[in-house]
C-alpha cells in the first residue's frame, strides 16, 4: 500500500487468493482491508471471507462493480 501511494486516503485493499501462500497477504490486511480465500486449504486462514469457487469470485466482482457504479452515478 505504501509503495503504491495508497496508504493515505480512502482506500480499502481487497485481496483474493486461493492458496496457502496467500496467507501472508491475508494476515497483513487484517484490520486494514479485506482478504477473501477462494476454496479452502487445510490450515486456519487469516482471510476475512471465503468464496467457494472462481465462479463465485466472478459473481462477487460483477456485483461489486455494479454497486460501485450505482453509488457513483446514483
Amino acid at each position: 500500500m505504501e509503495e503504491l501511494g495508497l496508504s493515505k486516503g480512502n482506500y480499502i485493499p481487497l485481496y483474493i487468493g486461493d492458496d496457502i501462500t496467500d496467507e501472508d497477504a491475508f494476515a497483513e490486511l487484517q484490520g486494514q482491508g479485506i482478504g477473501i480465500l477462494v476454496g479452502e486449504h487445510d490450515d486456519k486462514t487469516a482471510a476475512t471471507y471465503r468464496l467457494e469457487s472462481v465462479d463465485e469470485v466472478r459473481v462477487f466482482l460483477e456485483d461489486l462493480t455494479d454497486t460501485i457504479k450505482k453509488i457513483n452515478h446514483g
